[in-house]
């Protein structure tokens, strides 16, 4: 297939401990990930520099999430259980199938039941304790998968996992870790009927519990500062390794819950495959947090609660050819509604002398409606040893938005409303040419111009809702794919050239020159930004006993002349003009292999390894001083263990065996307190940012 693709097996997201679908990150160098929360829409992945950061809830995410022909929008799945395989899809889709996005999907595909497989599954369990052999924090995993045949054409097979995970931070203030409580399951029915039709029904269920969660930890401060002594009597330390917070608001939580259903029937018409598939989604997602995260003593508390409800349907009809013949094409139609409720309430305690204090509350409601209706369809034509191939989508979207907001105090003020409605029509296509040089060598080449919906920025009611304009990317892709060694290993290697216009990403500015600490945060548009490279991928297995998967990327992605960091005293101190974006390294590699011995009988000893190199890295857009990017590094992971009969495994496992405390976001803290702008860094600390240590068992029956 002409398209630059790196795939993940089951086998190595359980190699590399892969639980959920950031840490897909590790296993292909094209993919990073912004910060976690609400900041990310779609589950914050970055393909190539490109990525999507706001916080306006009518925004499309640019590297869409797809599991099992479902498009996942921002109702996505966060845990990886029960998987076969993971594809990563680079640069501009959306002439074959579901969504359009500018940047690339994650095509998740789930193990599916197997009428002929008998009554059979699978257990699997992780334990690592805090301070345990190293482990710097605790976790431990529970999964679990049933195969039941109902006939002999069709089965249902049923999956759980349950993860908890605690001491990545703690709180001083409640002298409390951190608590993430995890669990889900998913039932996928699967059945054949006569020998043309196919029916495949699933639903999910997932629930997040957070308490005394993650948020911003203290990265530096300026000393003497209101703001360093009031860290420093709450017990709080700031430093890179800092994982401590001084919230002190007690139901500083994150309760998530996502579920929905699908129906996939599949129709063969002769030679040709009619396919539908019907979803319905849903997230609900409580966030309460201590915004300040300083003790309630402090002159400025800062306390947020805020209640978001996404629902999703989506529709997609799909008739293919015969792949086989000379002419060959996919014609399909694709409908989603996505509806968003958001109400937040904020609580401001103002405290300028001690016998004095002011409150601030206020409640912000908004409503986004987002309609997509598009038709697709893509032809090949073949004419050995040459393909060329060419497809368009009309797309029509519609983004709606209904914002209310009354400040409560000291009276219950009026309800100030806006509404704003966006529409937009949209022709995105993508054309190319493949050369098979052998049967184990092809070259291909590819243009293609893709599409993101716009968004509506109605961060303020008082003032008129401007647009985000749609992202529409420009992408050019010459690659090589070969098999060497019969086909037990692949070698890949891409060109590629983006240009995206009216880049959509997030600004936050100072309110006022007079208040150069308070901020607002609003998404926008960059008029252009530019990402080229190389990138090249190697997996197979070599040999009877060693498997591996490597990749590596040169990106230069560089922010365009009229991009500016949040602080500075001036435009020039601002200005981050030719800047490598945010969480997009030019260097990254990744590997992973796992090499196995007979030990004697049915036992099979086994190590694996894991690497993954990266180059500096701009953690966030806070300011444009070097204090934001991180150095290069290295991170190491690895297990040994002993297999028996293929039937039941025990290793032990370490990840970021040097414990590198790499952070996934750097900011301004919300509240200085004295120190200045160019003192204080926040930080966001999270699995990744420590070292786990424990013992990993699978058993199959």
């Amino acid at each position: 297939m002409p398209i630059a693709i790196a795939v993940v097996s089951g086998d190595q997201l359980v190699r590399q401990q892969v639980v959920e679908v950031r840490d897909l990150q590790r296993t292909t160098s094209s993919l990073t990930f912004g910060p976690p929360g609400g900041g990310s829409p779609g589950g914050g992945g970055i393909i190539r520099g490109i990525g999507t950061f706001g916080f306006s809830k009518g925004a499309e995410a640019a590297v869409g999430i797809v599991v099992d022909g479902v498009v996942q929008g921002n109702t996505n799945i966060s845990n990886l259980f029960d998987i076969a395989r993971v594809e990563v899809l680079r640069g501009p889709q959306g002439t074959l199938f579901g969504q359009s996005v500018s940047a690339g999907v994650i095509n998740v595909t789930t193990a599916a039941p197997d009428p002929d497989a008998g009554m059979s599954g699978k257990f699997s369990l992780e334990i690592a304790g805090k301070d345990v052999a190293g482990s710097e924090f605790g976790r431990q995993i529970v999964r679990g998968a049933y195969n039941v045949p109902v006939s002999a054409n069709s089965a249902l097979r049923f999956s759980v996992f349950a993860n908890l995970t605690d001491g990545v931070t703690r709180n001083t203030y409640f002298n409390r870790d951190d608590e993430l409580l995890e669990y889900g399951g998913r039932a996928r029915f699967l059945a054949t009927l006569g020998d043309r039709v196919t029916i495949n029904l699933a639903g999910d269920y997932a629930r997040n519990d957070q308490n005394y969660g993650t948020f911003f930890q203290f990265r530096s401060v300026q000393p003497g500062t209101q703001l360093a002594g009031l860290l420093a009597a709450c017990g709080v330390t700031a430093g890179k390794r800092g994982f401590t917070n001084c919230g002190s608001n007690k139901d500083n939580v994150t309760d998530t819950e996502t579920f929905g259903g699908s129906g996939q029937i599949d129709v063969e018409l002769g030679s040709n495959t009619l396919t539908s598939i019907t979803a319905y989604r849903k997230q609900l997602n409580y966030l309460a947090v201590d915004v300040d995260r300083l003790p309630g003593t402090s002159s400025l508390d800062v306390y947020s609660n805020l209640n978001t409800n996404f629902r999703q349907f989506t529709q997609e009809l799909r008739f293919a050819s015969d792949a086989d013949r000379p002419l060959s094409y996919t014609v399909g139609g694709f409908y989603q509604k996505a509806d968003t409720n958001n109400d937040q309430f904020s609580f401001v305690t103002i405290r300028p002398v001690p016998v004095f204090t002011i409150r601030s509350t206020s409640l912000q409601i908004q409503d986004t409606s987002v309609k997509n209706a598009s038709v697709f369809g893509e032809a090949r034509l073949k004419f050995d040893p040459f393909t060329v191939f060419g497809g368009i989508r009309f797309t029509h979207s519609e983004v709606g938005q209904y914002a209310a907001e009354q400040n409560l105090t000291p009276a219950p003020g009026a309800v100030r409303t806006n509404y704003t409605l966006y529409k937009d029509d949209d022709v995105s296509w993508r054309a190319g040419a493949q050369f098979a040089v052998s049967p184990a060598v092809m070259l291909y080449g590819s243009a293609a111009r893709g599409y993101k919906s716009a968004q509506i920025n109605n961060q303020d009611v008082d003032i008129p809702s401007t647009i985000v304009r749609p992202e529409k990317p420009m992408d050019y892709q010459l690659g090589i794919k070969s098999n060497w060694l019969r086909d037990r290993l692949a070698v890949n290697v891409n060109l590629f050239h983006t240009t995206v216009k009216d880049y959509q990403t997030n600004r936050c500015f100072p309110v006022s020159a007079a208040d150069p600490g308070t901020l607002t945060c609003q998404p926008d548009n960059v008029s252009k930004v530019v990402t080229k490279g190389v990138e090249a991928d190697i997996f197979g297995r070599p040999t009877r006993n060693l498997s591996l998967n490597a990749s590596a990327i040169y990106n230069v992605a560089e922010y365009p002349d009229d991009f500016f960091a949040t602080l500075g005293n001036s435009p020039a101190e601002r200005s981050l003009a030719g800047q490598q974006i945010a969480f997009a390294p030019r260097w990254k590699a990744t590997f992973s292999g796992e090499y196995s011995v007979p030990m004697g009988g049915d036992v099979d000893g086994f190590i694996a390894a894991d690497v993954t190199y990266k180059g500096k890295t701009r953690m966030g857009i806070g300011r444009a001083s070097a204090d934001f990017i991180y150095p290069e590094t290295v991170v190491f992971g690895g297990r040994i263990g002993a297999r028996v009969d293929d039937t039941w495994s025990l290793a032990l496992f370490a990840r970021n065996i040097g414990n590198q405390p790499i952070p996934t976001h750097y900011d301004n803290p919300a509240v200085p307190l004295g120190d200045p702008a160019t003192a204080a860094i926040w930080q966001w600390q999270t699995q990744q940012s420590r070292r786990l240590v424990g013992i990993q068992a699978d058993f199959q029956f």
